[in-house]
């Protein structure tokens, strides 16, 4: 362990801005160069990490790993090769190659320095930002090879942030320890060698909870967070109400042998409103593109008259709209198309009033049949699921107005009441026609669907078999809990390379064919909401 801790100054006030671009040029540096982390040959992925010689009293991490572990290096290095032109464009010509220089020498020049004389000699792999609430202050972690070096390396970078915008530096276990105050290099030193982060259990459980670590990884102590001075004066008090509930989230940045995820783990007292999403692995295994939220009807309600018609009118009420007649279910019927030639997106005038928003509101209604906020709350009702098939994905290139969605299969399935839903769709339904916009609705046990067609409405109102797709099982991480978005890229590219695109638009898709599918899943259990975002590829 080394601890070469500079002659503390007399604290000069120095700006928090200045620190952050230099932090920000730092951490850029780094994040760059574990773009092409690929580009290193040695497999260990071992050594000390920025957490090793950070405060235990750190609140909020994040770090770049430019050295991971060997899988890690080895999925990179699949990935990227699927992708040659791309590689190319970032001049990446061999395996060998250090990125870092061609990624890298905008930003230096920017600075006017040189990369081979003034950051290549010390820069390491890693790089760390954190803020310790004990202390206080920001901390910048970089991995350095020749301290001397990195010192001079790193005040020129300070100078980006204009005159006398020096910060302080100590060293520790092969890392810059950078501070905005000189004076408190060294007790970031201190702190760090009687207690590091990786010595905080809560950190450590997180981590090992949330797995493989990848290129990049976070943590965050919420809860400490929301009760520092900091927070309330950047934020306000109000902020605080933001973190209530919830103690500490992570999350990492990872390559899977195909895949590339952003996962995240947060601790909460309650299960979130939104994690009762429709369960779209029961959508037709032809669907290419499907979305789902849920939990939102009462905050539409409360948030409508609460916060949109009080904060714009001064009654916390809102309008007393009346309610629509309420048709029962077997009422639906689908009206005949309207051709009206020309038609583009329908549009609805609003008139002004005397009465102001509310005049304004109560003419919409008027004009569409609809009332608000109720059926917005009955649209949104449990759940809402919007679904695209494969079928004739390849005449939306050519789709000069609503009329051509007709050839679609798209689908909005409604998991609400299934008297009130029926009647909404009914007067959607009617609404559409009049613009010449044909559409279906077919009532379900636990609501409706309305559809671009017949065919779409029946299948997106029966139970598929999208969940046993292979496809969706590797893109979707939590499988069988809550996802809430789904796009089987792989068949929008076919799709659209065979619909004649222009030649540079098909040099895009073909660049694009190794994708395979994209998600976004999440699921609740025993306090701990876990969350994937995932990018799969062939």
């Amino acid at each position: 362990m080394t601890d070469q801790t500079p002659t503390v100054e007399e604290p000069t006030k120095r700006s928090t801005k200045r620190f952050l671009i230099v932090g920000a040029a730092a951490g850029l540096i780094v994040a760059l160069a574990g773009a092409g982390a690929y580009a290193w040959q040695k497999l260990d992925g071992g050594g000390k990490q920025p957490h090793d010689v950070l405060p235990s009293s750190v609140v909020a991490y994040a770090r770049v790993d430019a050295d991971p572990s060997a899988s890690q290096k080895i999925a990179i290095l699949r990935l990227v090769r699927k992708f040659p032109e791309l590689a190319k464009e970032l001049g990446i010509k061999d395996v060998d190659q250090d990125v870092r220089k061609p990624l890298l020498k905008d930003l230096v020049e920017g600075c006017d320095l040189d990369y081979d004389k003034d950051v290549e000699p010390w820069l390491g792999d890693r790089i760390g930002v954190a803020y310790d609430g004990k202390l206080d202050s920001p901390i910048v972690a970089v991995q350095v090879s020749d301290e001397g070096k990195a010192r001079t390396g790193i005040n020129k970078l300070a100078d980006c942030g204009g005159p006398d915008a020096r910060t302080g530096i100590a060293f520790l276990d092969g890392y810059a320890l950078v501070t905005p105050k000189k004076a408190d290099a060294a007790k970031v030193v201190s702190a760090a060698e009687k207690k590091s982060l990786t010595d905080n259990s809560v950190y450590t459980a997180d981590m090992d909870e949330l797995g493989e670590k990848g290129v990049f990884s976070a943590w965050a102590d919420l809860k400490a967070i929301s009760e520092l001075e900091a927070v309330d004066e950047a934020l306000g008090a109000d902020a605080k109400d933001a973190f209530t509930g919830a103690s500490t989230a992570a999350f990492t940045l990872r390559a899977g042998s195909s895949s590339l995820e952003l996962a995240s783990i947060t601790h909460l007292d309650k299960k979130p409103d939104f994690s009762d999403s429709s369960n779209i692995a029961e959508l037709p295994g032809d669907t290419a593109v499907a979305l789902s939220i849920s939990g939102f009807g009462d905050q539409v309600r409360e948030q409508f008259e609460s916060g949109f018609m009080s904060g714009l009118t001064g009654n916390p009420g809102g309008p007393a709209a009346e309610a629509t007649p309420v048709l029962p279910p077997d009422s639906i019927a689908t009206p005949d198309p309207v051709d009206v030639p020309g038609v583009g997106i329908p549009e609805v005038e609003i008139p002004g009033g005397d009465d102001g928003i509310e005049g304004d509101l109560a003419a919409v209604e008027d004009e569409t049949g609809l009332t608000f906020p109720e059926d917005i709350v009955t649209l949104v009702g449990d759940g809402i699921t919007l679904a695209v098939g494969r079928r004739n994905l390849e005449t939306i290139p050519a789709m000069s107005g609503p009329q051509g969605l007709t050839q679609l299969d798209i689908g909005l399935k409604l998991t609400t009441d299934p008297t009130k839903g029926a009647d909404l769709a009914k007067r959607l339904v009617a609404l559409a026609a009049k613009e010449g916009f044909a559409l279906t609705a077919t009532p379900t046990d636990d609501g409706v669907v309305i559809a671009t067609n017949p065919d779409a409405a029946e299948a997106f109102s029966g139970k598929g078999d999208l969940g046993k797709s292979d496809t969706f099982k590797r893109t979707v991480a939590h499988e069988g809990a809550f996802p809430a978005l789904f796009v089987d890229l792989q068949s929008i590219v076919e799709a659209l390379l065979s619909s004649n695109p222009p030649p540079d638009v098909e040099d895009v898709l073909n660049e694009l064919e190794p994708l395979s599918a994209f998600a976004v899943s999440s699921t609740y259990e025993d306090k701990l909401l876990k969350a994937t975002i995932r990018l799969t590829l062939d």
